[in-house]
């Protein structure tokens, strides 16, 4: 049943990016998937090109309607989501210009390898990204910054990657109270 999920998941991402750049189908789709997941995690990491490890950049919590943030000797912070989709503030999709690198095992899944021009936020990228072949969601992302503007979330990372790691664990938010987090009031209130 996961399966046929995962399936029908992929083929309406992939049906709505193929309007956009059909070589980037499969990426945009297995993007769209992924934010559009109830709960994950990415953790993120700056580091040189082509390096494995680096220096924690922070840490993003999707829990159904909320996401968390939470960068190193910060608290974390809560804000409301809504249903995201492919297409970036600018109208273009996330990735353009895909080729397929090819199939790799990564943390025991079989993954699904591209290269593809990224742009978000006001910043450039080359992105190597990484999906399940099982589920159509996104492993890695490495995001190696070409431009970035001085507005941009990602301002000060020009010529450094970017390295993204996705989890998806159904468990509880983060302690935020033990954090002394800013949290959300519930929808209605103000």
């Amino acid at each position: 049943m996961k399966l046929i999920w995962a399936w029908l998941c992929i083929s309406a991402g992939i049906a709505s990016a193929q309007a956009d750049d059909n070589t980037c189908a499969e990426p945009n789709g297995a993007y769209e998937h992924t934010v559009n997941t109830g709960r994950y995690q990415i953790v993120s990491t700056v580091t040189g090109a082509g390096q494995d490890s680096g220096k924690l950049r922070g840490w993003v919590y999707f829990y159904d309607l909320t996401i968390y943030v939470r960068k190193p000797d910060l608290s974390w912070l809560a804000y409301r989501r809504e249903t995201l989709d492919r297409i970036s503030e600018s109208g273009r999709p996330v990735f353009q210009g895909c080729s397929k690198l090819g199939t790799e095992t990564m943390d025991g899944s079989d993954t699904v390898v591209f290269k593809a021009d990224w742009q978000r936020n006001g910043a450039k990228a080359m992105n190597k990204l990484w999906f399940s072949k099982e589920t159509g969601k996104l492993i890695q992302t490495e995001r190696f910054f070409t431009a970035v503007d001085e507005s941009s979330d990602y301002f000060g990372l020009l010529g450094q990657s970017l390295v993204d790691r996705y989890t998806y664990d159904r468990g509880p938010p983060p302690p935020l109270e033990e954090y002394k987090a800013y949290v959300l009031p519930p929808p209605g209130q103000n």
